[in-house]
């Protein structure tokens, strides 16, 4: 018997045929754009990594608080937290409209950190200002969610309706899992309270826009600029995961809270910051309740 097979060597395969060759052919040729986007897809996220490293003190006069040790432990993680994106989003072919909206997304983490989170606008119309600001960021985040939502169960259905439960489920689980605090007095002086340490909920830039970016669907095609309109959406948002790592390091759900101890704690528990958590976990249960509401109502219209 002659088991050659030309220079194939003896453990290759036989000759296939035409049409057997057209269609290995069409899968190599597939798989071949697959690699290429996903490294266009990387090394976008790494360049813009290290740009923002760059542009921050430069332009923003913004130090990273991290250390050289902790960036590079910060880029790994970006790394696999993009990657997890790419293979349960399935990101398309990546194009310039991708790029663009990366490119704002960038420098949102330096406007958020200069114009949003400091709490240090004295005056009425500054105020005012951040208040503005931060109801259209807010705005902006709903509607993107709500269209998502609106998208993954319309043409995916009954799978992205799972997909979108299990991640409100984590949420949950993280929420009711964290650990409380619990306040006591001074036997000596009633005025003096303490509180021991514990964990809050804090939705960071990073966390944020990492489980934002999970929801995407990517038809495969759309009329009216909708594929474009997602791939720069979706730039954006990665934009501001990478910026955000860059500058800041991982941020997670749960934040640590220390003790208060004695004077230092000069307001009993139940007024001032306490409430002030307590009345955003509410919120933000009140968030999850009714999205989740409108993604069964959505789902079963769309069934109907």
């Amino acid at each position: 018997m002659n088991f050659n097979y030309g220079n194939t060597g003896f453990f290759s395969s036989p000759p296939a045929s035409n049409s057997s060759k057209r269609t290995i052919t069409a899968t190599n040729n597939s798989n071949t754009n697959a690699n290429a986007n996903f490294k266009t897809y990387l090394m976008a996220l790494i360049i813009g990594y290290f740009v923002t490293q760059l542009i921050y003190p430069t332009f923003y006069k913004l130090t990273s608080p991290t250390t050289s040790h902790e960036k590079m432990i910060d880029l790994a993680v970006t790394l696999v937290l993009a990657s997890i994106v790419y293979v349960v989003t399935n990101v398309p072919e990546i194009s310039w409209v991708f790029f663009i909206g990366m490119l704002v997304g960038l420098n949102y983490p330096a406007f958020y950190y200069t114009q949003i989170e400091p709490d240090n606008h004295n005056t009425v119309g500054a105020q005012a200002t951040k208040d503005l600001l931060t109801t259209i960021v807010y705005v902006g985040l709903v509607a993107l969610i709500g269209f998502l939502l609106y998208l993954g169960t319309t043409s995916v259905g009954a799978n992205y309706v799972l997909y979108f439960g299990v991640l409100v489920l984590m949420l949950i689980g993280i929420i009711w899992s964290k650990k409380g605090f619990y306040f006591w007095q001074e036997p000596d002086n009633p005025q003096v309270w303490h509180r021991s340490s514990g964990q809050v909920i804090k939705f960071g830039l990073s966390f944020t826009t990492w489980l934002v970016a999970m929801m995407f669907v990517f038809p495969t095609s759309g009329q009216g600029g909708v594929v474009e309109m997602l791939q720069l959406c979706f730039g954006f948002i990665m934009g501001i995961f990478v910026g955000n790592m860059s500058y800041k390091g991982t941020d997670y759900l749960v934040k640590d809270q220390m003790a208060v101890q004695g004077p230092k704690m000069m307001e009993a528990p139940g007024t001032g910051t306490s409430t002030g958590e307590q009345d955003q976990m509410k919120w933000i249960m009140l968030f999850v309740i009714c999205f989740n509401l409108a993604l069964f109502i959505l789902y079963f219209v769309k069934q109907s």
